[in-house]
């Protein structure tokens, strides 16, 4: 009996050392000691604090000389605030930077020779010098009709009286872009060249239109602005020395952000003095579209 307890003791004691030397072998687990006031992962982050917007334009100050360059700089190229524009066929659009850091402009139209005059038309309008632009000519599909080129040499009558007719064309024109192209900028000066054209009554009463400070000041601060190119040949109505020119023109106008394109015809009356054509009156007739 007694050996047999020995035995059993025997075979207990050899268990256990199995089972310890297992377990010594076993890797410990590893313990990560967590900084003190770590949140755990059920606290959610909490939300970035809301900044105002002078708050932000705080983080990104520049100088008063700075913000007058960039501030020049826009009123020196004011187009690229109205793009992309469309007067008619005829259409402006910012296509990118040239290698040399120019804007390149796209005109795209049925004729170069009307796109062209429409985006010098414009510039002056905006009083844009255009010194900072290059264009690039895309044409359409369909093709602007050619014209005959006149024939040279002396005039007979019959040339003769047409051309005293396009001097009539080109005064009428002249008066109506002058009259329907304007910005805050260039006012004054599309007022003093409807004066420069006109006579008699209607002479004296553009003097009590002279825009005033408080109309330009009101006017910049909508950015309103009108920009007017000659969509059809004028149609003249003569009797001696008085004429009716109807002048029709691709017409886009802006305020505060907005714009609207239309078809307006302007009837201007002219007559004869000494060896020109001046203007006596003009009105806008109903009967144009718009869009």
């Amino acid at each position: 009996m007694r050996v047999w307890l020995l035995a059993a003791v025997a075979i207990l004691t050899v268990a256990l050392a199995t089972v310890g030397a297992l377990t010594a072998d076993a890797p410990a687990p590893l313990r990560v000691n967590k900084p003190a006031g770590h949140a755990s992962a059920s606290t959610a982050n909490p939300p970035p604090p809301r900044l105002t917007t002078r708050a932000l334009d705080r983080q990104d100050r520049v100088d008063r000389a700075h913000a007058a360059l960039e501030s020049r700089a826009l009123e020196d190229r004011p187009l690229l605030t109205e793009l992309p524009l469309e007067l008619g066929p005829n259409r402006i659009d910012l296509a990118g930077l040239t290698a040399n850091g120019r804007v390149l402009l796209k005109l795209t139209g049925v004729s170069r020779a009307a796109a062209e005059a429409a985006y010098r038309q414009t510039l002056r309008a905006l009083s844009d010098p255009g010194t900072t632009y290059e264009i690039r000519w895309v044409p359409t599909s369909t093709r602007a009709p050619r014209h005959a080129k006149p024939q040279t040499g002396r005039p007979a009558p019959a040339q003769d009286a047409e051309r005293r007719e396009r001097e009539l064309e080109r005064a009428a024109v002249a008066y109506a872009l002058a009259a329907r192209n304007w910005s805050a900028r260039t006012l004054p000066d599309a007022w003093l060249r409807q004066r420069a054209q006109t006579i008699g009554t209607y002479h004296r009463s553009l003097k009590r239109t002279r825009p005033s400070r408080r109309q330009l000041a009101e006017l910049e601060k909508e950015r309103g602005s009108n920009i007017a190119i000659l969509a059809a040949p004028p149609r003249v109505h003569r009797n001696g020395r008085r004429a009716e020119v109807t002048v029709t023109l691709h017409e886009r106008t802006a305020t505060a952000g907005a714009a609207a394109t239309a078809a307006t015809r302007n009837q201007v009356t002219l007559r004869r003095h000494h060896t020109r054509w001046r203007v006596t009156g003009w009105t806008i007739v109903p009967g144009g579209s718009s869009r």
